[in-house]
């Protein structure tokens, strides 16, 4: 989450010496935000101009929209159809698609809504290449039930390494050995209690280095993309800096 507008962000990212960025997909009035083709034409080229890749659009607009409501199922159904048109146009090979807000599950029929739009999106997905990685707040079970059920090459877990003991106070270094065979793609962020409060990654208490022993000695090798609430940091570009140099040292690299 950069403290910047997106249209500066892949500069910003160059200057930090990032090497890709997630770009959000929000949902007004009828459209996603960069469902205009000139849009979507000018921040390829700044990210070319800043050799920064694209790996991933977050769906963002699934936390407004849940796919846990059904009433919502005909606005998410636009949402995943539009996202899969702009993951096509600007070569995104992955759309993140988040349970939380209004997508939170909390029973077996938002369960099953959630299923069902998934479902939907990885039979969209056939046969280009875009995988949809289901980012979540459930447990073990759940999410391998979810596995089973939608039994699609193109789906994945989407680990985010503070969500799970923050929003379900569930063990996250357990449920990242569990999963691991199906996490191909790492949400790193830390925090105390109170989230806006300044901390770099390893000095909050989200069990943070520990998740990632296990990503990386198992030789993880997909991509991690930083999350921490930097926009609520006064200090955000050294905290930044900190934590790109934190994740190098523990990657050894």
């Amino acid at each position: 989450m950069l403290p910047v507008k997106e249209e500066e962000a892949f500069s910003f990212a160059k200057e930090l010496g990032f090497m890709g960025l997630a770009l959000e997909l929000k949902y007004y009035d009828g459209k996603l935000n960069l469902s205009d083709e000139n849009i979507q034409k000018k921040y390829l080229a700044s990210a070319k101009d800043n050799g920064i890749v694209i790996p991933t659009f977050a769906v963002n607009a699934l936390c407004d929209y849940g796919m846990s409501k059904k009433a919502n199922k005909e606005i998410v159904f636009d949402i995943i159809d539009q996202a899969i048109m702009v993951a096509k146009n600007m070569s995104v090979m992955t759309l993140q698609f988040p349970s939380f807000f209004d997508g939170e599950i909390s029973s077996e029929e938002e369960f099953d809504n959630t299923r069902i739009c998934l479902e939907y999106a990885c039979e969209k997905v056939k046969g280009t290449g875009i995988k949809i990685g289901w980012e979540n707040a459930v447990d073990e079970e759940k999410n391998k039930t979810m596995l089973d059920s939608i039994n699609s090459e193109d789906f994945f877990i989407y680990y985010d390494t503070q969500n799970p003991i923050r929003c379900s106070n569930l063990d996250n270094v357990d449920l990242a050995r569990q999963l691991l065979s199906h996490i191909k793609e790492i949400h790193a962020k830390d925090s105390l209690e109170d989230v806006t409060v300044e901390v770099q990654l390893g000095e909050g208490t989200t069990n943070f280095e520990e998740v990632m022993e296990v990503f990386r000695d198992n030789d993880y090798t997909g991509w991690i993309l930083l999350e921490s609430e930097y926009k609520a940091f006064d200090n955000y570009v050294n905290i930044i800096k900190k934590d790109k140099e934190f994740m190098n040292d523990f990657w050894g690299r």
